[in-house]
């Protein structure tokens, strides 16, 4: 009598995720089950193959352990509007990291700003203090 294999059941790391994908498009706040399973086995499924398609393309390229983000474009090329849509994220995180540059910077600049005016308090009491001793002794 042959034993039919056991599937290995997949982790479902994409289930808080879908539910609330599906939300945000109109689904019920409690979807069924089924539902999310499905969805992420079709995602998965999606990103597996855009993978190997951006993998396959590296490979061309002579990279052989690394991708990089050209390599998805050009696996989404056929697809404007995914391209658009990464293309569109990759610009905004452009601009989330200059914002960022930009606070660090205005951040440093102020405490920097701060140690100098501290030190400027430090200078004028020590200058006072002298003042003091000097008067002191004159007397």
């Amino acid at each position: 009598m042959s034993r039919k294999p056991e599937r290995r059941r997949q982790p479902r790391l994409f289930s808080n995720d879908m539910r609330t994908l599906l939300f945000a498009y109109g689904d019920v706040q409690q979807p069924q089950l089924e539902t999310i399973q499905a969805l992420e086995d079709v995602m998965i499924i999606f990103m597996t193959d855009l993978c190997h398609e951006a993998m396959t393309y590296a490979t061309y390229q002579g990279r052989k352990h690394k991708l990089k983000m050209e390599d998805f474009k050009f696996a989404l090329r056929k697809d404007k509007l995914k391209l658009g849509r990464v293309e569109e994220l990759m610009n905004k995180q452009k601009e989330i990291q200059e914002a960022r540059k930009l606070f660090d910077s205005n951040e440093k600049e102020t405490k920097d700003d701060e140690i100098e005016k501290k030190r400027k308090k430090e200078a004028k009491r020590a200058l006072k203090e002298a003042k003091k001793l000097k008067l002191s002794k004159g007397d």
